[in-house]
């Protein structure tokens, strides 16, 4: 891993991962511990001066009683003696009740308490406790300090004297120098053992996966959408793992829905030039069928004479085999006639003769001519039997070719098995036809196309995308629409709307 990243916006170099959660953990803990040891010398600092100044005010009291003896003042010498070698007394004033000094030392020169005060001390029988102290600076030294305790030499009163005693503060404070310094040694090694624990938890839960990371996305950089992270260690590592893995994934699924979509459109190429040498045909068969339009009027004439002909000769035959050839005759000629109407309803597919008709009625006309051809064999169909609806005004074989259209194209969604459901209802002045089924569905892109002349989502040669687009524009000649909803994966829903019989006109 290399481990000098730059920083582009700035230009500025930082460490490895390694180098910087380290420094930053020393930094971290080493300015808490700083601050922790302070405040802890500070709280201790206090407790040894209050605990040194307790024991300082005890002695002084006990070494005052023993000054008086036979209700007089007599110093004893052994005692004041002691204040000096065991509690580091420097200096001491022996009074009596008239405040006349009956002895005194001082190791230097030291000040003595004003009169003033000794004299309100000596009539209220007070002690008093003066303390010049400074508390210990974090890495330097300071003057050592010192305190005066001021006792009366007598519990009862009246008080026989006052003993003034001056302690120097310089062994509490080596005291508290020394407890600073094993301190700070403590701060240091708790805290090496703190960084380097720290240090070896991120680098397994931290530095390690970020390492293990960055080698995959190396190699998805080269194309290696499968490569895969272990989804361990804390919360957020696995959760990046995971999210690294689904978008390797997604980025893979991408790459073959690409290379899908590019055959896909190989495919649609070649299926738009079938397309258009078909449309090339379809011109001439569209030629073809001007001319056979011609030719309908031209036969038409002479069919209608030959008919009518027919039908006289029939009523002159007698029973018999002439009788029966000349009922063939004419049933032949009548078949002539219906092609030759067919053929002029394909030369001129606008014209119909609209009329009121029940349109549930020809929704179960439809189901029958599709049942008897077997078109629907292996279907389930749900409908109302005896659904009453609003008649409509339209060419009545147009609306049954459109619910051929789509009911065939319902059975080829539910892949020849499936359920398609019928149903007729009335909204808003309009009569809605429904056809749905549970087959596969269609995506908002292939809803948005389904109408367009020549689409189709069926295989090659299994249809031209004609069907939907004939069937909009029979709804549109009958003053209706067709509407679809469709659901990927769930099936597809198609709403012919027509208005009644009476509100066509308008």
């Amino acid at each position: 891993m290399n481990c000098k990243i730059k920083n582009i916006r700035t230009g500025r170099k930082y460490g490895g991962l390694n180098r910087e959660i380290l420094l930053t953990l020393v930094l971290l803990l080493g300015a808490a511990l700083l601050f922790g040891g302070f405040l802890f010398l500070r709280f201790a600092e206090q407790k040894f001066l209050d605990q040194h100044l307790a024991l300082l005010l005890e002695v002084s009291r006990s070494t005052a009683l023993d000054q008086v003896r036979d209700g007089n003042v007599r110093p004893v010498q052994f005692r004041l003696s002691r204040l000096q070698r065991d509690f580091g007394a420097e200096a001491w004033w022996l009074y009596d009740a008239r405040l006349r000094l009956v002895q005194g030392y001082a190791i230097e020169d030291v000040p003595q308490v004003s009169t003033i005060r000794l004299r309100r001390l000596l009539l209220q029988r007070e002690e008093a406790l003066d303390v010049d102290w400074n508390p210990l600076p974090l890495f330097s030294g300071n003057r050592d300090g010192s305190t005066r305790v001021i006792v009366p030499l007598s519990v009862q009163p009246p008080a026989r004297g006052l003993l003034v005693v001056q302690y120097s503060l310089a062994p509490l404070r080596e005291q508290i120098s020394r407890a600073r310094r094993w301190v700070f040694l403590y701060a240091f090694g708790y805290g090496l053992v703190l960084a380097a624990a720290g240090f070896l938890l991120m680098r397994r839960n931290v530095i390690q996966p970020v390492k293990n990371l960055l080698a995959a996305t190396e190699k998805v950089t080269m194309g290696q959408l499968d490569t895969v992270l272990a989804t361990e260690g804390p919360l957020e590592i696995a959760r990046l793992a995971g999210s690294f893995n689904q978008m390797t994934r997604a980025l893979d699924q991408s790459r073959r829905q690409t290379e899908a979509t590019i055959q896909s459109l190989k495919r649609a190429n070649q299926e738009l030039e079938q397309t258009r040498d078909e449309l090339v045909r379809s011109e001439k068969l569209a030629t073809v069928g001007h001319l056979a339009a011609g030719m309908a009027h031209e036969i038409g004439n002479p069919l209608g004479a030959l008919m009518g002909y027919l039908a006289l000769l029939r009523q002159e035959l007698p029973a018999g085999e002439s009788a029966e050839m000349a009922d063939l005759a004419v049933r032949e000629a009548e078949r002539i006639d219906r092609l030759v109407r067919d053929l002029l309803d394909y030369a001129a597919p606008g014209h119909s003769d609209p009329a009121p008709f029940d349109p549930w009625g020809a929704v179960l006309e439809t189901i029958e001519l599709l049942r008897l051809q077997g078109t629907l064999k292996n279907m389930r169909l749900t409908y109302a039997e005896n659904l009453v609806l609003p008649s409509v005004s339209m060419d009545r074989r147009k609306l049954e070719q459109v619910l051929i259209n789509l009911l065939i194209n319902a059975r080829d969604a539910c892949n020849g098995q499936g359920i398609i459901r019928l149903e007729g209802d009335v909204v808003a002045d309009r009569v809605i036809l429904r056809v749905v089924d549970n087959g596969c569905g269609m995506s908002s892109d292939v809803q948005g196309q389904l109408f367009e002349p020549f689409f189709t989502t069926k295989a090659p040669g299994k249809g031209r995308g004609l069907g939907l687009a004939v069937c909009q524009r029979v709804m549109a000649e009958a003053g209706g629409e067709i509407r679809v909803e469709s659901v990927e994966g769930e099936g597809s829903c198609f709403s012919l709307l027509l208005p009644p019989a009476g509100d066509v006109d308008g």
